[in-house]
């Protein structure tokens, strides 16, 4: 009888022990089911608040853009616009717009105007030929931990491309005399003679705006227009949303006194 007692309760232990088990695997699977389905409805609430974002920064742009002033000693032309929590659906969720003035930086074509790229893009410029075209790699991608990576210092869009997808360019190229580095303006106004740069940088570090509208030629030929205001910005948007996030890099443009999206590629954070 003992025995027979034994294995009954051998039984039912084992029998508990299944139920046990399978309940575990049903719960890690409604888990896993519900996981998949928050994750992709965060997705679908991270691409609107991607798709706002641009009212946000057209917004930016037509109030903002026009006054802005940054300290001459800088490495790259970046402007803080947007930092955000807030919620979306019941899911907690982030905002973060960054911008980098393109007639800040140096111009696309800056070899070709005698002006020397700073020492940490050189041999990356080499390697990043193409740098408006898409890119699994996010090292180009200038952030608020790393504002001087090439895209940040280098512009895609100054002077204005050809063709779309093409290298070349055609135009002047402007530079901001209110957000270019000062390394830059110094470089410039040694060949295309920038007046009263002492000026615009005591300016400059007072936060006010100095005032400068004029096309200066080297000797040797080449051409950079002086500007107050820029015509071209390039905006970093950074988005989460729960459990995704997402990055994408935007350019906008002022084509006949009128601000509009010319160009966005995702940013591959893997």
């Amino acid at each position: 009888m003992r025995s027979r007692s034994g294995v009954a309760m051998l039984l039912t232990l084992l029998a508990s022990v299944v139920i046990i088990v399978g309940v575990t695997i049903i719960a890690s699977v409604r888990t896993r089911e519900h996981l998949t389905e928050v994750q992709s409805s965060d997705a679908m609430r991270s691409m609107q608040v991607l798709r706002e974002s641009d009212r946000m920064i057209l917004g930016w742009l037509n109030e903002r853009s026009k006054s802005i002033v940054l300290p001459p000693e800088i490495d790259a032309p970046m402007v803080r616009v947007l930092d955000d929590s807030f919620t979306l659906g019941r899911r907690p969720a982030t905002l973060q717009i960054t911008g980098w003035d393109q007639q800040g930086m140096w111009p696309s074509n800056a070899e070709g105007l005698r002006l020397n790229l700073p020492l940490g893009i050189v041999g990356a410029f080499s390697d990043l030929p193409n740098l408006d075209q898409p890119d699994t790699s996010s090292s180009r991608y200038p952030s608020l931990a790393t504002p001087a990576a090439i895209g940040g210092v280098l512009a895609t869009h100054n002077p204005w491309p050809s063709r779309a997808g093409q290298t070349r360019s055609r135009g002047t190229p402007a530079i901001n005399i209110n957000t270019a580095p000062i390394s830059l303006l110094m470089q410039a106004q040694s060949q295309y003679d920038v007046d009263d740069l002492g000026e615009i940088v005591q300016k400059r570090n007072q936060g006010s705006m100095a005032t400068l509208d004029v096309t200066n030629r080297a000797a040797t030929g080449q051409e950079i227009r002086f500007v107050s205001v820029s015509r071209v910005w390039s905006f970093r948007i950074e988005v989460t949303v729960g459990l995704v996030s997402r990055s994408c890099w935007c350019v906008y443009a002022n084509q006949g006194g009128q601000w509009s999206l010319v160009q966005r590629m995702m940013i591959d954070e893997t």
